[in-house]
């Protein structure tokens, strides 16, 4: 009598074919460091950018998530119906004594600046940033210059000329 035998399926080779799959189901990979943006495919694929001030926050469960919904002030619509004032969804935010961090996520505060790049967050009256972080663009002063400057792409930039090639990508 001669026994069929059956390859075995080790811990290992279930983990390779899961990592595979799943990372063919992946779609463009993100960088979850604050590595360069592709500043043309964020314009593209944002619905509204502006240029605004944080005026306040607040912090909300979203199904089993933790978002912080920051008010913005906005002083510049780019893209998009004009605004005076929009919402952001950021995930993370602590709620009691539960509290979730997003590696790659910038720290926002009252006060700050930020260029938005943004998409309808579903089931509410607000924006999610294109590219998970991609879309919030922190301004900051250039301690050589005094100028206000951003860093999108890893380097620092003057705000200006920055929104100068933002305004341009947008019309495209």
């Amino acid at each position: 009598m001669r026994i069929a035998r059956r390859p075995v399926l080790t811990l290992a080779t279930l983990i390779v074919a899961a990592l595979a799959a799943l990372l063919a189901a992946q779609p463009v990979p993100h960088h979850v460091e604050r590595g360069p943006v592709n500043l043309p495919e964020v314009v593209q694929r944002a619905s509204v950018i502006v240029r605004g001030s944080v005026a306040s926050s607040r912090v909300e469960w979203v199904g089993r998530t933790i978002f912080t919904f920051h008010d913005l002030v906005v002083s510049e619509t780019i893209k998009g119906a004009p605004q005076t004032r929009i919402t952001i969804a950021v995930p993370g935010g602590a709620i009691g004594n539960v509290r979730t961090d997003w590696a790659g996520a910038p720290s926002i505060r009252l006060g700050d600046e930020l260029v938005f790049f943004g998409n309808a967050f579903t089931g509410r009256p607000a924006f999610e940033a294109v590219g998970l972080f991609d879309g919030l663009v922190e301004v900051h002063t250039d301690p050589g210059n005094g100028r206000s400057a951003v860093a999108p792409r890893g380097r620092p930039e003057n705000l200006e000329d920055f929104l100068t090639e933002v305004r341009a990508l947008s019309r495209r």
